[in-house]
């Protein structure tokens, strides 16, 4: 495991960059911890399955590495939230927080836009836009020493999936972090990326790695520990880029540079999607390149609006077609015309 040493970031995503849920940028003070300097291998899952105390990963999909001969050292995937859970308590660890996994994958206070720095994904640092999973460890570390926080497998969290700027105690959704080997476009290997999904619930993309708490409690300069997380007790709060604190909250800045009174900021959108939402499809020949490029033969591009992630899939496998990316409430997919 790497030591991350305690300190202060800004999580989430300045205003006009991100997606909504990254927002509002906000200052979290994070305890020293350990965390895996890897993603969990196939065989150091088989290990805890051998004993009888994880379940086996499911087999429901071409990619899932516990199937697959010659993959011992690929990250283990296709298996649920509380499988991850299962496995690091058995090796007396745990699974990380979101705020824990973003602070480690982005540097601390650094910011990083991916591990590595804010250069885009290639097939130089990262198992980024490739057909199969990649051994662990097999690009150059990045931040703190830690190898695949962005691409190879996304990474479960122990994390409700929940508005910023709070922490949600309960819900339906876990936050997973860091891309995969399948996506195409470097948006989905940000650092600052949020992505969830209800825990009983597995994929050939989704993996994880496990935390330790640091103990005795280390909280950086100008915070002190409540039970087991820290918590700002002096000093100036960090305010996003083009914000300032005005002694209660970040603001923006008036015309003498100092930060304003009261904050005319947008209200952050709301996590949830409406499931009662009717579901709209929409034809998008501006992806039709994409898809023939891509897809074989499906050729024609589609766009799903509305409702949850959920109800949009399952119109996208109705018709035939495949997905080929995803926003907040839309899916694109390719499909044969």
């Amino acid at each position: 495991m790497v030591t991350i040493p305690a300190g202060f970031f800004l999580m989430g995503s300045p205003r006009e960059i991100g997606n909504p849920e990254e927002h509002p940028m906000h200052e979290r003070a994070v305890e020293a911890f350990y965390l895996d300097k890897m993603e969990v291998t196939v065989a150091a899952y088989r290990a805890c399955v051998d004993a009888g105390v994880c379940k086996p990963s499911q087999n429901s999909e071409h990619h899932c590495t516990a199937f697959r001969e010659g993959h011992d050292d690929h990250p283990i995937n296709c298996i649920d939230n509380t499988d991850a859970a299962t496995y690091c308590g058995w090796v007396h660890k745990r699974l990380p927080t979101e705020a824990e996994w973003e602070y480690a994958a982005s540097g601390g206070a650094e910011g990083r836009r991916f591990s590595w720095g804010d250069e885009d994904p290639s097939h130089k640092n990262a198992c980024f836009d490739t057909p199969d999973t990649c051994k662990v460890g097999s690009f150059p570390a990045g931040a703190f020493g830690l190898y695949d926080m962005c691409g190879n497998v996304w990474e479960w969290t122990s994390s409700w999936a929940g508005p910023f700027p709070g922490e949600a105690e309960t819900g339906t959704r876990k936050i997973f972090k860091g891309g995969s080997f399948s996506r195409r476009w470097p948006k989905w290997l940000r650092t600052r990326n949020r992505s969830h999904w209800k825990p009983e619930q597995s994929g050939a993309w989704l993996g994880f790695r496990c935390a330790a708490t640091k103990l005795p409690i280390e909280c950086p300069a100008d915070a002190e520990a409540h039970g087991e997380h820290c918590a700002r007790s002096s000093g100036t709060p960090l305010c996003e880029p083009g914000l300032g604190w005005n002694g209660t909250a970040c603001t923006e800045l008036g015309n003498d540079g100092k930060p304003v009174a009261v904050s005319k900021l947008d209200k952050p959108q709301s996590f949830a999607l409406d499931p009662d939402e009717p579901v709209t499809m929409e034809r998008t020949p501006q992806n039709d390149g994409d898809c023939q490029k891509n897809y074989r033969d499906l050729v024609a591009a589609y766009r799903w609006t509305g409702s949850t992630w959920e109800s949009r899939v399952k119109l996208v496998s109705a018709r035939g077609c495949t997905r080929r990316d995803n926003g907040r409430n839309w899916v694109s997919a390719c499909c044969k015309g």
